[in-house]
């Protein structure tokens, strides 16, 4: 793409757009070549920069530049002193001229925002010689309604939540669900929430040559998931050969051409195969580690009053990477390549940190995790399994546990979920406290007299589609 890129950009700066003039009209637009035999009273020259008037030096030819300069030959410094000519001839019989120059880098990269030599030749060499025939002035002019990029107006960006909003998010809640996804989003940003679940706004996709963070956790993902599809829940064993054709098979559906042979995205392969082997060689240690199922959704429905005697029922779904059975406990799986911190022990202020505190993340969805494998358990009798067909493997009575792979840390084993709300640990505590909190949670998304706004963490921006939208 970015050689597809640089192509386009060379065209588009050798191809010229024919203008037709109205003979009548007080404005007349023309390149530099139809002004040379024409005087003018009022001269507009648009994108006065460096690289634009004059153009950058570059040699369109295959004659190297000293060999030319030898032989004579015409070089870009002819291109410019015809450019100069042009130019003061077009200024000489002026009474006003506007010239118009940018502060910012193009798209295409001809101008780097920097004004042209012709400009400064006018200032220091004939302004001076003039004897105040000729006076000049900068005015700058910004485009944008007026304060918007002022910290005060950023700072007050608000939605608040109209009938029409509010009616949007029961139906949403209502329907569709709300994941670990969607509670980490508004917790930790509201505003965030907003431009994501309600405009549906999505960034841009990017194509870059280079694999970047979120492509590499989807392609070790994508491989991860066929390994416990078509291997561990059949039983069938594993070896480095199977792993590094998936890793070949999963790059080559996924990552859209992008070559392998050399720079980061080989460094990328070659770490996920290290990733992908040591991880297999950690489960091997697992004496009667036992896959369940797969990229299975955990669902339930809780009942929610709302104030005026509304009541909802609203759908709590999560869709997980992997359930296994490990000795006789149950384990609901999610994988991560990126880092992983989880507190060692219940924090004391738990119910503050899983309501407000939007560095939890992780925590708050193991504990949503584990909040719907108990609940799917006391409802149906166990956890729905996918071995050849869908079905449900009976866990009642069997200790369950949320918790993280993660690829930064394999020698560190499955890292469990911290919440706990009692001593006991006693699953239909769990259940009801988890009940308790969800209801907070959603009456506080539904709260009209609590806008959508922005992070008072800067951290959080860092990596938000939205950062742009706030001014962040």
């Amino acid at each position: 793409m970015r050689s597809f890129r640089q192509f386009l950009y060379e065209l588009i700066r050798q191809t010229s757009i024919p203008f037709t003039s109205e003979g009548k009209s007080q404005l007349q637009i023309m390149g530099m070549l139809e002004t040379r035999a024409l005087d003018f009273d009022r001269v507009i020259i648009l994108s006065v920069n460096e690289g634009i008037l004059p153009q950058s030096r570059k040699l369109n030819s295959l004659i190297p530049f000293d060999i030319a300069a030898e032989l004579h030959l015409p070089t870009y410094r002819e291109q410019e002193a015809v450019m100069a000519y042009h130019f003061y001839r077009l200024l000489q019989r002026a009474s006003e001229v506007v010239l118009l120059h940018t502060t910012s880098t193009d798209a295409y990269g001809n101008s780097k925002g920097e004004q042209s030599r012709f400009i400064r030749q006018i200032e220091h060499e004939l302004v001076p010689r003039s004897k105040g025939l000729i006076r000049i002035s900068h005015p700058t002019v910004r485009f944008g309604r007026a304060g918007a990029n002022t910290v005060a107006d950023l700072a007050d960006l608000r939605v608040p939540k109209s009938e029409t909003i509010r009616n949007q998010l029961i139906h949403t809640l209502t329907t569709r669900g709300l994941y670990p996804s969607y509670l980490n989003q508004f917790v930790s940003c509201s505003m965030r929430f907003y431009f994501s679940r309600i405009v549906n706004i999505s960034e841009e996709e990017d194509i870059e040559e280079k694999m970047g963070a979120a492509e590499f956790g989807s392609w070790l993902h994508m491989v991860l998931e066929r390994l416990d599809k078509e291997y561990r829940l059949l039983e069938r064993p594993i070896d480095e050969l199977i792993i590094k054709n998936l890793l070949e098979e999963e790059f080559t559906k996924s990552m859209k051409g992008r070559v392998i042979e050399s720079g980061m995205n080989l460094l990328l392969y070659e770490l996920a195969q290290k990733l992908m082997l040591d991880f297999q060689r950690e489960q091997n240690k697992l004496a009667g580690l036992t896959v369940i199922g797969t990229e299975q959704t955990l669902e339930t429905y809780l009942n929610v009053p709302l104030n005026g005697g509304q009541e909802i029922k609203v759908r709590i779904a999560g869709k997980v990477d992997r359930i296994e059975k490990f000795g006789d406990q149950i384990r609901i799986v999610d994988y991560k390549t990126g880092s992983v911190k989880l507190p060692e022990k219940t924090p004391a202020d738990l119910t503050e940190k899983l309501l407000k505190d939007g560095s939890e993340e992780k925590m708050r969805q193991l504990w949503l995790y584990r909040y719907l494998a108990l609940k799917n358990i006391s409802e149906h009798g166990g956890l729905p399994r996918d071995k050849g067909k869908r079905d449900i493997f009976p866990a009642k009575g069997l200790p369950v546990e949320a918790g993280f792979y993660s690829f930064r840390d394999i020698n560190g084993g499955f890292k469990t979920n911290p919440v706990r709300f009692d001593t006991n640990d006693d699953p239909e505590q769990y259940i009801k406290d988890s009940e308790e909190l969800l209801r907070q949670l959603i009456r506080q998304l539904l709260d009209v007299a609590e806008p959508f706004k922005k992070t008072d963490k800067l951290e959080t921006c860092q990596f938000c589609d939205f950062k742009g939208i706030c001014g962040r």
